[in-house]
């Protein structure tokens, strides 16, 4: 047998990190694996995990506290070490926005300024809440446990959030002082004032932005808070109303389902010989998440008959916020919800599940479909050129539809915006346009040849 033989150059091998301890659990993790045991394999590995970055950090502390550095060199160490680290980047120092150059203080302030004014001046009434019996169900250590391991380490958080790898790689330390302040939370009802501040992250719309409205805000918010919004959120989730014609924030139904739903409903209808074409208003609500109001949701809360401390702790969660921005001073918000927060989709679902103007219905997040057949004794074609029908509808069941959709929009705070809205008719052969259009509170609705569907 021929033995081959190699050199490893010793400057660029990187030395084994290893302790009695971590050879141990090595040795333990290996058997686990090949026994098929994978409770325990799963135990065992987080613990090798934690062994290892104590080891490092340690090494880490060691190599600083000799070289005697600063606070910044020190966390430049750490972050080298656990790999959190990120890559330099240098904000710009001046934006051109709506027509004007900003430096990037005075941006980030009109910024942040103008996320707030969205919702108006609006002051939100508090509803009657009267209390009840009924207990909240306890959080228990090992579920806490689980959200911690579950943090997404990459993902930003607020500028004055203690790291969130603090939280996920001491787990097993923090777990039960965690599930105490989240217990505390559910049984008070009261939610604390730091998580609910905000840091805006502006997300551009488009490639250039040329206003303040072409940005997204997303916030960024303490981690913590993200955690205690899963619980709060399984607690609500069996209040949540079922609804056949909302496509989002559900398991395992999404853009697909409401895409087949659409167009097999279009063309069974086509192929009805009564059926003269399908017409379809696409709804377009603007900043939906941030006019929400707080009072609005906990009536609809209450209709559903979620128990009182459950309405209470969300009052408290919506009430009194703040956002900020980069070197901007933090504004309070006197509506919506931050886009980003978990509890965001479910409180949507819940806010919008009584918007059916139309038989035929299809929500998706803040996307509404409504869409109905019209029939050969409905229609009146007025002209004929070729291909081309111009004709009137009477009775026009979209136009009734839409005129719902608009009642409820101004009962609820939102803003149905008519110019963004559009109207399609589906025909077989023909291209059909309308002679009367659809309105929305006076405003012409644009009747379009193609429209982007979700």
């Amino acid at each position: 047998m021929r033995i081959c033989e190699f050199t490893v150059d010793q400057d660029q091998e990187k030395a084994p990190i290893t302790t009695p301890q971590i050879t141990a659990l090595r040795k333990a993790k290996s058997k686990l694996y090949a026994k098929g045991d994978k409770k325990n394999w799963k135990i065992v590995a987080d613990r090798l995990k934690q062994e290892i970055n104590t080891f490092q950090l340690r090494q880490s502390n060691n190599s600083i506290n000799k070289t005697k550095t600063g606070s910044r060199q020190w966390w430049s160490g750490v972050n080298g070490v656990t790999g959190h680290g990120s890559k330099n980047s240098q904000a710009p120092s001046h934006v051109y926005i709506d027509d004007n150059w900003y430096d990037i203080d005075t941006f980030c302030t009109n910024l942040n300024t103008y996320y707030v004014e969205i919702g108006g001046d609006v002051e939100q009434t508090t509803p009657n809440i009267e209390s009840d019996l009924f207990v909240p169900e306890k959080v228990q250590v090992w579920e806490v446990y689980q959200s911690l391991k579950q943090i997404n380490t990459r993902k930003a958080t607020h500028s004055c959030d203690h790291p969130s790898w603090i939280s996920h790689n001491n787990a097993e330390l923090l777990a039960e002082p965690i599930c105490n302040i989240i217990n505390s939370v559910l049984q008070t009802g009261i939610y604390p004032r730091m998580w609910k501040s905000a840091e805006i992250a502006p997300i551009p719309k488009i490639n250039v932005p040329k206003t303040y409205k072409d940005f997204r805000p997303i916030s960024l918010l303490y981690h913590l808070s993200k955690v205690t919004e899963k619980f709060i959120n399984r607690s609500l989730s069996e209040y949540i109303p079922t609804d056949i014609n909302q496509y989002a924030y559900t398991k395992n139904i999404g853009t697909n389902d409401a895409l087949v739903k659409f167009i097999t409903d279009i063309a069974m209808a086509l192929d009805q010989k009564s059926t003269y074409g399908v017409q379809a208003l696409y709804l377009d609500f603007s900043k939906v998440f941030d006019l929400m109001r707080a009072d609005t949701l906990a009536t609809k809360l209450k209709n559903l008959y979620v128990p009182a401390h459950l309405v209470r702790l969300i009052m408290s969660f919506l009430s009194s916020r703040s956002q900020c921005g980069h070197s901007s001073p933090s504004l309070h918000t006197k509506t919506g919800v931050p886009q980003g927060t978990i509890s965001g989709p479910t409180l949507w679902k819940i806010f919008v599940s009584d918007l059916n103007p139309s038989k035929n219905t299809i929500k998706y997040a803040d996307d509404t479909t409504l869409y109905d057949t019209i029939t050969k004794q409905d229609i009146n074609v007025l002209e004929k050129s070729g291909w081309d029908r111009v004709a009137s509808i009477e009775p026009n069941s979209i136009q009734e539809a839409a005129n719902k959709a608009l009642e409820w929009s101004t009962s609820n705070n939102q803003r149905l915006n008519a110019m963004k809205t559009q109207h399609m008719i589906f025909s077989l052969q023909l291209r059909v346009s309308v002679n009367d259009p659809i309105t929305i509170s006076g405003d012409q609705v644009k009747h379009s040849a193609t429209a982007r569907h979700l």
